[in-house]
Protein backbone atom coordinates (compact mmCIF):
# COMPACT_ATOMS: atom_id res chain seq x y z
CA UNK A 1 0.00 0.00 0.00
CA UNK A 2 1.14 3.12 -1.01
CA UNK A 3 2.29 5.76 2.26
CA UNK A 4 -0.12 8.42 2.76
CA UNK A 5 1.34 11.89 1.26
CA UNK A 6 1.61 14.50 4.24
CA UNK A 7 -1.05 17.07 4.19
CA UNK A 8 0.79 19.69 6.18
CA UNK A 9 4.24 20.70 7.24
CA UNK A 10 3.97 23.04 10.33
CA UNK A 11 7.28 25.12 10.73
CA UNK A 12 7.92 26.71 13.99
CA UNK A 13 11.19 28.77 14.34
CA UNK A 14 12.29 28.41 18.28
CA UNK A 15 14.82 30.62 20.14
CA UNK A 16 14.80 30.59 23.94
CA UNK A 17 11.01 30.03 24.00
CA UNK A 18 11.34 27.28 27.12
CA UNK A 19 8.24 28.94 28.64
CA UNK A 20 5.95 28.76 25.74
CA UNK A 21 6.95 26.02 23.26
CA UNK A 22 5.20 22.89 25.08
CA UNK A 23 2.18 24.71 24.99
CA UNK A 24 2.58 25.74 20.89
CA UNK A 25 3.48 22.00 20.34
CA UNK A 26 0.34 20.59 22.53
CA UNK A 27 -1.63 22.58 20.46
CA UNK A 28 -0.66 20.78 17.56
CA UNK A 29 -0.77 17.26 18.91
CA UNK A 30 -4.77 18.72 19.67
CA UNK A 31 -5.55 19.02 15.82
CA UNK A 32 -8.41 17.21 14.57
CA UNK A 33 -6.46 16.70 11.51
CA UNK A 34 -3.93 14.44 11.99
CA UNK A 35 -2.12 14.52 8.75
CA UNK A 36 1.21 16.78 9.51
CA UNK A 37 4.53 17.04 10.38
CA UNK A 38 6.06 19.30 12.54
CA UNK A 39 9.22 21.00 12.34
CA UNK A 40 10.73 22.14 14.98
CA UNK A 41 14.05 24.59 14.22
CA UNK A 42 16.59 24.82 17.38
CA UNK A 43 18.21 28.41 16.51
CA UNK A 44 21.01 28.15 18.70
CA UNK A 45 18.55 28.50 21.90
CA UNK A 46 20.89 28.58 25.29
CA UNK A 47 17.75 27.79 27.81
CA UNK A 48 15.92 24.17 27.90
CA UNK A 49 13.70 24.66 24.46
CA UNK A 50 15.93 22.19 22.44
CA UNK A 51 15.61 20.04 25.57
CA UNK A 52 11.59 20.19 25.33
CA UNK A 53 11.24 19.77 21.33
CA UNK A 54 13.68 16.64 21.59
CA UNK A 55 11.23 15.28 23.91
CA UNK A 56 8.22 15.53 22.05
CA UNK A 57 10.55 13.98 19.01
CA UNK A 58 10.76 11.00 20.39
CA UNK A 59 7.33 10.46 21.45
CA UNK A 60 5.77 11.29 17.81
CA UNK A 61 7.64 10.44 14.46
CA UNK A 62 5.89 13.37 13.28
CA UNK A 63 7.56 15.77 15.21
CA UNK A 64 10.99 17.08 13.21
CA UNK A 65 13.89 18.51 15.52
CA UNK A 66 16.90 20.15 13.90
CA UNK A 67 19.55 22.23 15.50
CA UNK A 68 21.47 25.58 14.23
CA UNK A 69 23.80 27.84 15.75
CA UNK A 70 21.95 31.27 15.92
CA UNK A 71 21.35 32.52 12.26
CA UNK A 72 17.67 34.11 13.12
CA UNK A 73 14.47 33.63 12.07
CA UNK A 74 14.46 33.81 8.16
CA UNK A 75 17.83 31.43 8.29
CA UNK A 76 15.41 28.95 10.57
CA UNK A 77 12.41 28.95 8.36
CA UNK A 78 14.44 28.49 5.26
CA UNK A 79 15.72 25.33 7.17
CA UNK A 80 12.29 24.22 7.33
CA UNK A 81 11.34 24.67 4.09
CA UNK A 82 14.17 22.34 3.42
CA UNK A 83 13.12 19.34 4.55
CA UNK A 84 9.46 19.76 4.27
CA UNK A 85 7.20 17.32 2.89
CA UNK A 86 3.74 18.75 3.14
CA UNK A 87 1.48 19.47 0.44
CA UNK A 88 0.96 22.63 2.35
CA UNK A 89 3.32 24.58 4.45
CA UNK A 90 2.45 26.96 7.29
CA UNK A 91 4.01 28.73 10.29
CA UNK A 92 4.01 28.56 13.69
CA UNK A 93 6.07 31.53 16.33
CA UNK A 94 7.10 29.54 19.29
CA UNK A 95 4.74 31.15 21.93
CA UNK A 96 1.75 31.31 19.88
CA UNK A 97 -0.52 28.17 20.33
CA UNK A 98 -3.59 27.16 17.60
CA UNK A 99 -7.19 26.07 18.23
CA UNK A 100 -7.92 22.34 17.65
CA UNK A 101 -9.46 22.97 14.52
CA UNK A 102 -6.94 25.17 12.72
CA UNK A 103 -5.41 22.72 10.45
CA UNK A 104 -9.31 21.54 9.86
CA UNK A 105 -10.42 24.92 8.70
CA UNK A 106 -7.83 25.17 5.99
CA UNK A 107 -9.10 21.97 5.08
CA UNK A 108 -12.66 23.02 4.07
CA UNK A 109 -10.43 25.97 2.03
CA UNK A 110 -8.21 23.75 0.07
CA UNK A 111 -10.88 21.83 -1.01
CA UNK A 112 -12.36 25.38 -3.38
CA UNK A 113 -8.97 24.48 -5.48
CA UNK A 114 -7.01 27.51 -3.78
CA UNK A 115 -3.64 28.27 -3.75
CA UNK A 116 -3.94 30.34 -0.78
CA UNK A 117 -5.65 29.63 2.18
CA UNK A 118 -5.90 32.12 5.55
CA UNK A 119 -8.02 31.97 8.46
CA UNK A 120 -8.68 34.53 11.09
CA UNK A 121 -7.07 34.91 14.14
CA UNK A 122 -7.40 36.27 17.96
CA UNK A 123 -4.78 38.33 19.71
CA UNK A 124 -4.49 37.18 23.38
CA UNK A 125 -3.72 41.07 25.49
CA UNK A 126 -2.87 41.13 29.18
CA UNK A 127 -6.76 44.00 29.18
CA UNK A 128 -8.69 40.76 27.41
CA UNK A 129 -8.75 38.93 24.12
CA UNK A 130 -9.44 40.82 20.27
CA UNK A 131 -10.72 38.92 17.37
CA UNK A 132 -9.85 39.48 13.74
CA UNK A 133 -12.42 37.70 11.26
CA UNK A 134 -11.83 38.68 7.99
CA UNK A 135 -14.84 37.85 5.45
CA UNK A 136 -15.41 34.07 3.86
CA UNK A 137 -14.40 34.82 0.32
CA UNK A 138 -12.97 32.52 -2.33
CA UNK A 139 -11.31 34.40 -5.34
CA UNK A 140 -12.00 33.15 -8.77
CA UNK A 141 -8.55 34.63 -10.49
CA UNK A 142 -5.61 36.44 -10.25
CA UNK A 143 -7.12 39.81 -10.52
CA UNK A 144 -9.86 38.93 -8.04
CA UNK A 145 -7.17 37.52 -5.31
CA UNK A 146 -5.20 40.81 -5.62
CA UNK A 147 -8.33 43.04 -5.15
CA UNK A 148 -9.13 40.37 -2.23
CA UNK A 149 -5.82 40.79 -0.92
CA UNK A 150 -5.42 44.26 -1.50
CA UNK A 151 -8.92 45.17 0.12
CA UNK A 152 -10.93 43.01 2.49
CA UNK A 153 -7.65 41.39 3.55
CA UNK A 154 -5.44 43.84 3.59
CA UNK A 155 -5.66 44.48 7.31
CA UNK A 156 -2.50 42.47 8.83
CA UNK A 157 -1.74 40.63 5.97
CA UNK A 158 2.26 40.95 6.90
CA UNK A 159 0.77 38.23 9.32
CA UNK A 160 2.52 34.76 8.16
CA UNK A 161 0.95 32.32 10.91
CA UNK A 162 -2.62 32.33 9.54
CA UNK A 163 -1.66 31.20 6.07
CA UNK A 164 -1.10 27.83 4.20
CA UNK A 165 0.93 27.69 0.93
CA UNK A 166 1.21 25.24 -1.85
CA UNK A 167 4.96 23.88 -1.11
CA UNK A 168 4.49 23.27 -5.31
CA UNK A 169 4.40 26.97 -5.66
CA UNK A 170 7.14 27.66 -3.03
CA UNK A 171 9.65 24.42 -4.39
CA UNK A 172 8.74 25.41 -8.06
CA UNK A 173 9.99 29.07 -7.78
CA UNK A 174 12.62 28.49 -5.14
CA UNK A 175 10.48 31.26 -2.79
CA UNK A 176 12.70 31.65 0.33
CA UNK A 177 13.19 33.96 3.41
CA UNK A 178 15.65 36.76 2.96
CA UNK A 179 18.03 36.45 5.40
CA UNK A 180 19.15 40.17 5.13
CA UNK A 181 15.71 41.24 7.08
CA UNK A 182 15.44 40.76 11.00
CA UNK A 183 11.85 42.09 10.70
CA UNK A 184 9.17 42.03 8.16
CA UNK A 185 10.69 38.96 5.95
CA UNK A 186 6.94 37.62 6.56
CA UNK A 187 5.30 40.48 4.72
CA UNK A 188 8.31 39.69 1.61
CA UNK A 189 8.02 36.32 1.48
CA UNK A 190 3.95 36.50 1.34
CA UNK A 191 4.36 39.31 -1.31
CA UNK A 192 6.75 37.27 -3.24
CA UNK A 193 4.47 34.01 -2.64
CA UNK A 194 1.47 36.18 -3.76
CA UNK A 195 2.98 37.00 -7.85
CA UNK A 196 2.18 33.29 -8.22
CA UNK A 197 -1.38 33.20 -6.82
CA UNK A 198 -4.25 32.17 -9.31
CA UNK A 199 -7.01 31.72 -6.25
CA UNK A 200 -7.26 32.80 -2.37
CA UNK A 201 -9.89 31.86 0.43
CA UNK A 202 -10.69 33.12 3.56
CA UNK A 203 -12.38 32.53 6.24
CA UNK A 204 -14.38 33.80 9.15
CA UNK A 205 -13.16 31.00 11.33
CA UNK A 206 -10.61 32.10 14.09
CA UNK A 207 -7.74 29.13 14.90
CA UNK A 208 -4.65 31.15 15.34
CA UNK A 209 -4.07 32.64 18.97
CA UNK A 210 -1.07 35.51 18.85
CA UNK A 211 0.04 35.79 22.30
CA UNK A 212 1.02 39.82 23.44
CA UNK A 213 0.67 38.69 26.99
CA UNK A 214 3.49 36.81 27.77
CA UNK A 215 5.25 37.59 24.23
CA UNK A 216 8.59 35.94 24.13
CA UNK A 217 11.39 39.18 25.74
CA UNK A 218 13.78 37.89 22.74
CA UNK A 219 10.98 38.34 19.73
CA UNK A 220 12.83 40.92 17.26
CA UNK A 221 9.86 42.61 17.47
CA UNK A 222 10.70 43.96 20.81
CA UNK A 223 14.31 45.15 20.51
CA UNK A 224 14.98 48.11 18.71
CA UNK A 225 16.81 48.18 15.90
CA UNK A 226 19.83 50.50 14.27
CA UNK A 227 18.40 52.82 12.14
CA UNK A 228 20.51 51.37 9.17
CA UNK A 229 18.94 48.15 10.01
CA UNK A 230 15.26 49.26 10.07
CA UNK A 231 15.45 51.37 7.35
CA UNK A 232 16.61 48.40 5.09
CA UNK A 233 14.09 46.48 6.04
CA UNK A 234 11.61 48.82 5.27
CA UNK A 235 13.17 49.34 1.85
CA UNK A 236 13.02 45.59 1.57
CA UNK A 237 9.44 45.42 2.30
CA UNK A 238 8.72 48.06 -0.38
CA UNK A 239 10.00 46.91 -3.08
CA UNK A 240 8.53 43.57 -2.70
CA UNK A 241 5.21 45.66 -3.00
CA UNK A 242 6.13 47.94 -5.71
CA UNK A 243 7.40 45.04 -8.05
CA UNK A 244 4.01 43.65 -8.06
CA UNK A 245 3.00 47.07 -9.16
CA UNK A 246 5.85 47.04 -11.49
CA UNK A 247 4.50 43.32 -13.03
CA UNK A 248 1.13 44.06 -12.87
CA UNK A 249 0.39 47.94 -13.13
CA UNK A 250 -2.29 47.85 -10.25
CA UNK A 251 -2.87 51.34 -8.97
CA UNK A 252 -3.65 49.52 -5.85
CA UNK A 253 -0.16 48.75 -5.34
CA UNK A 254 1.31 51.62 -5.96
CA UNK A 255 -1.10 53.44 -3.11
CA UNK A 256 0.06 50.11 -0.66
CA UNK A 257 3.89 50.65 -1.37
CA UNK A 258 3.79 54.52 -0.94
CA UNK A 259 1.59 54.33 2.41
CA UNK A 260 3.60 51.50 3.96
CA UNK A 261 6.87 53.12 2.91
CA UNK A 262 6.65 57.05 4.16
CA UNK A 263 4.25 55.07 7.54
CA UNK A 264 6.91 53.02 8.43
CA UNK A 265 9.30 55.81 8.02
CA UNK A 266 7.93 57.91 10.11
CA UNK A 267 6.77 55.11 12.93
CA UNK A 268 9.82 52.74 12.96
CA UNK A 269 12.48 55.49 12.34
CA UNK A 270 11.81 59.08 13.19
CA UNK A 271 8.99 58.32 16.01
CA UNK A 272 11.43 55.32 17.69
CA UNK A 273 14.68 57.59 17.77
CA UNK A 274 13.01 61.26 18.79
CA UNK A 275 14.83 63.32 20.63
CA UNK A 276 13.81 65.60 23.78
CA UNK A 277 14.28 68.95 23.38
CA UNK A 278 12.45 71.85 25.53
CA UNK A 279 13.07 70.11 29.51
CA UNK A 280 11.33 67.11 27.61
CA UNK A 281 8.16 68.58 26.85
CA UNK A 282 8.58 68.49 22.96
CA UNK A 283 10.38 66.00 20.45
CA UNK A 284 12.17 66.28 17.36
CA UNK A 285 13.04 63.52 14.99
CA UNK A 286 16.54 62.22 15.52
CA UNK A 287 17.43 61.67 12.00
CA UNK A 288 17.15 64.18 8.70
CA UNK A 289 17.93 64.02 5.90
CA UNK A 290 15.59 63.15 2.25
CA UNK A 291 14.12 59.56 2.59
CA UNK A 292 12.01 60.68 -0.26
CA UNK A 293 14.27 59.78 -2.97
CA UNK A 294 14.03 55.92 -2.42
CA UNK A 295 11.73 54.80 -5.51
CA UNK A 296 10.74 58.60 -7.18
CA UNK A 297 7.00 56.99 -8.10
CA UNK A 298 6.20 56.68 -4.52
CA UNK A 299 3.46 59.15 -3.52
CA UNK A 300 3.05 61.10 -0.19
CA UNK A 301 -0.59 61.91 -0.79
CA UNK A 302 -1.42 58.20 -0.95
CA UNK A 303 -0.17 57.65 2.98
CA UNK A 304 -3.73 56.74 4.54
CA UNK A 305 -3.09 58.49 7.98
CA UNK A 306 -3.68 61.94 7.67
CA UNK A 307 -1.37 63.07 10.25
CA UNK A 308 1.86 61.22 8.81
CA UNK A 309 0.34 62.35 5.64
CA UNK A 310 0.31 66.29 6.42
CA UNK A 311 4.09 65.50 8.18
CA UNK A 312 5.82 64.66 5.15
CA UNK A 313 4.29 67.42 2.78
CA UNK A 314 4.85 69.81 5.66
CA UNK A 315 8.60 67.91 5.77
CA UNK A 316 10.13 71.08 4.03
CA UNK A 317 8.79 73.56 6.12
CA UNK A 318 10.60 72.90 9.70
CA UNK A 319 7.96 74.48 11.81
CA UNK A 320 4.67 73.08 10.90
CA UNK A 321 6.75 69.51 10.82
CA UNK A 322 7.69 70.48 14.59
CA UNK A 323 4.11 70.66 15.29
CA UNK A 324 2.91 68.22 13.41
CA UNK A 325 5.71 65.48 15.22
CA UNK A 326 4.53 66.21 18.35
CA UNK A 327 1.13 66.40 18.03
CA UNK A 328 1.37 62.49 17.01
CA UNK A 329 3.75 62.10 20.11
CA UNK A 330 1.30 63.70 22.27
CA UNK A 331 -1.91 61.70 20.49
CA UNK A 332 0.09 58.35 20.71
CA UNK A 333 0.99 58.59 24.70
CA UNK A 334 -2.85 59.90 25.27
CA UNK A 335 -4.09 56.59 23.51
CA UNK A 336 -2.03 54.30 25.49
CA UNK A 337 -2.61 56.00 28.63
CA UNK A 338 -6.33 55.32 27.86
CA UNK A 339 -5.31 51.57 27.65
CA UNK A 340 -3.69 51.61 30.64
CA UNK A 341 -6.84 53.30 32.46
CA UNK A 342 -8.97 50.49 31.04
CA UNK A 343 -6.87 47.86 31.85
CA UNK A 344 -6.74 49.17 35.55
CA UNK A 345 -10.16 49.53 35.91
CA UNK A 346 -10.67 46.30 34.46
CA UNK A 347 -8.11 44.97 37.21
CA UNK A 348 -10.27 46.62 40.16
CA UNK A 349 -13.44 45.00 38.74
CA UNK A 350 -11.90 41.88 38.69
CA UNK A 351 -10.66 41.86 42.16
CA UNK A 352 -14.00 43.30 43.47
CA UNK A 353 -15.56 40.15 42.27
CA UNK A 354 -13.40 37.55 43.59
CA UNK A 355 -14.20 39.13 47.21
CA UNK A 356 -17.54 39.93 46.73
Amino acid sequence: MEKEKIKYSIIVPVYNAQRYIERCINSVFLQTETNWELILIDDGSKDGSGEICQRFAALDTRVKYLYQENKGVSAARNKGLDIACGEWITFMDSDDWVEPFHLATFNKQVEKNVDLCINSFIIDLYYGVRTFNYLDSVSKNKNESLDLFLGPLKAHSQFLWIKAFKSSIINKYGLRFDVSVSLGEDNIFILSYLLYVKTLSSTSIATYHYDQIDENQNSLGRKKRPVKDALHQIKQNTTAIYSIYEQTGRESLLHYSSDYYYTRVFERILVQNKRKIGGGFFYKPALTGDFRSFIKDLRIEYVQDRLIRFYWLSFDKPINAFVLFNYYIIRKCLTLKTIRCVVAAKHVVKRALRHA
